[in-house]
């Protein structure tokens, strides 16, 4: 029997500068007004494309999720393992879709970090992109 890939959410305690998280290569974001999720990392990743792109898509990303065991206590949008696509107009042309490793997100005054695999949880940047810190997020249990 295959066993699930866990995937763990946590709440964590900061008001997050989202973007000033985000390492300088590789990163996926959807923020708007400080809220959102920024994402890095990448635990899967594939490319779709022809007349039947979306259901591929779906059906792809319902194959990944069917893999995890996802321990999620939070009750907010965005929490969880989530997918970042970029669709392409024409359908012969490839769009992407991308699961990242790591998601940390806000919303309505909750933080939160996502990551998968079996390591404990991820330790954020001290230091964000612009020079400036970024808040310190060492929770008991974490290891770099």
């Amino acid at each position: 029997m295959t066993s699930l890939i866990p995937v763990t959410t946590s709440k964590v305690s900061s008001h997050l500068p989202l973007l000033d998280l985000l390492p300088e290569s590789g990163a996926l974001s959807w923020v708007r007004g400080g809220q959102g999720v920024v994402g890095w990392g990448q635990y899967a990743k594939t490319t779709v494309s022809g007349p039947n792109r979306f259901r591929d898509a779906r059906e792809w990303w319902q194959a990944q999720l069917a893999t995890f065991n996802v321990v999620n206590t939070l009750n907010v949008s965005g929490t969880g393992p989530i997918l970042f696509t970029s669709f392409s107009f024409d359908e012969n042309e490839e769009s992407v879709l991308v699961i990242p490793q790591v998601v940390v997100g806000t919303r309505s005054g909750t933080s939160w970090m996502t990551w998968i695999g079996d390591k404990a949880q991820p330790y954020l940047p001290k230091q964000s992109l612009h020079g400036q810190m970024a808040p310190s997020l060492r929770m008991s249990g974490c290891h770099a």
